[in-house]
């Protein structure tokens, strides 16, 4: 198999660093390298590594490329997008808040993979009038050298998602609503790991992971029976052991995905293994399988139980009817006190009430349930 990233490489922002080092043999002035993807689906440019901003205010950013004329154009033609001084350009926040860092140069340069524009280099100085034609043109090879590792960190995450989406789509208990589920629970994540982030220390490569692997969580359950993943009474505790053997089943077929690919040394195959180990522990000891305890339990587990939890209590059950997103976090809130799951979690949630319902509607659950939500 022709796997196209690095088998073995550092988080982003730290290759970005040492990018950077090398590019001062020819351009010494250079202060911050950063790069930018774009979303097609969405029209956006969204931050994803960056080698000097560490806190998530100062790393995330996004905007629609539309929005912004001189990128707009940089894309379309291929060609960079040089600032020789951004006091100039004061207009724009955030070449206001770069200019508050001490920056005054800027170069931007668009990248393409199979001939499509997928996002932009950007360069910094702390001096005006740095990049010009041919300082740029002798960075190319770090330039294509950085493309391929921020590709390369994304492609791991997108590889073995895909992976573990065939395996998922073959299996007999697929259905729309498995599918439907994966997609709230990566926005449901994706929520809660951009809240938590700046706390926390995540960078967008760590909050996409998250979020991507978040929706083949319960790829264990596709080796339970079927009687078992319908069945409407309260388990007994021969078949909740069972139903709990899909943690193990879910390391088991993750390990497999990760070996099949090549068993890439990534940062991303971390977060993986605690999502896939832990996300059913709470923070009293209560939960399985290891009853581990607060800080024991990694953030990204407790992002992905909370977000599962929600989701839980928002679609319906063969034993009951969904409660709506109000009622849902309200219920979460009893479980924060309990001690149980992340408060900020579920300050996550509550922050983003109406895309949560948006999410819902985008991703509903199969007809026949009915229409109307029911209160828990």
């Amino acid at each position: 198999m022709n796997n196209h990233y690095f088998q073995t490489a550092k988080p982003l922002n730290q290759q970005l660093q040492q990018l950077m080092q090398r590019m001062h043999a020819h351009a010494p002035q250079i202060a911050r390298v950063s790069y930018a993807k774009y979303n097609r689906d969405t029209d956006t440019l969204v931050t994803y590594a960056d080698s000097e901003f560490q806190l998530w205010s100062e790393l995330h950013h996004e905007k629609r490329l539309s929005k912004l004329d001189h990128l707009k154009r940089a894309a379309a033609m291929g060609i960079p997008r040089v600032i020789d001084d951004l006091a100039y350009m004061k207009h724009c926040d955030r070449i206001g808040f770069l200019l508050n860092k001490g920056y005054r140069s800027s170069a931007a340069i668009p990248c393409f993979q199979n001939h499509r524009f997928s996002g932009f280099v950007f360069l910094n100085a702390y001096e005006p009038n740095v990049f010009s034609n041919q300082s740029l043109m002798s960075l190319v090879p770090y330039i294509e050298m950085l493309q391929f590792a921020v590709e390369s960190q994304s492609q791991v995450v997108k590889t073995i998602v895909e992976f573990a989406d065939r395996l998922r789509t073959g299996s007999n208990l697929f259905s729309r609503d498995s599918y439907y589920h994966g997609r709230r629970m990566r926005a449901y994540t994706k929520v809660i790991a951009q809240y938590v982030a700046e706390r926390h220390q995540l960078d967008d490569e760590q909050v996409e992971a998250i979020a991507m692997f978040a929706q083949v969580h319960d790829i264990g359950k596709t080796q339970l029976p079927e009687s078992m993943i319908y069945n409407s009474e309260p388990f007994g505790p021969q078949e909740l052991i069972s139903a709990r053997s899909h943690i193990d089943n879910g390391i088991k077929m993750m390990d497999e995905i990760v070996s099949s690919v090549g068993s890439p040394n990534h940062p991303s195959i971390a977060l993986l293994n605690q999502i896939m180990r832990f996300q059913y522990e709470y923070l009293d000891g209560s939960g399985y399988p290891y009853g581990f305890q607060g800080e024991e339990v990694p953030l990204a587990a407790r992002i992905v139980a909370v977000a599962n939890i929600f989701d839980s209590m928002t679609t319906h059950k063969s034993y009951r009817q969904a409660c709506s997103v109000t009622s849902a976090l309200l219920e979460l809130e009893k479980m924060v006190l309990q001690g149980k799951i992340d408060g900020q979690c579920v300050d996550a949630l509550r922050s983003s009430q109406m895309y949560l319902k948006q999410v819902i509607q985008k991703y509903p659950e199969p007809e026949g349930w009915g229409a109307d939500n029911t209160e828990c």
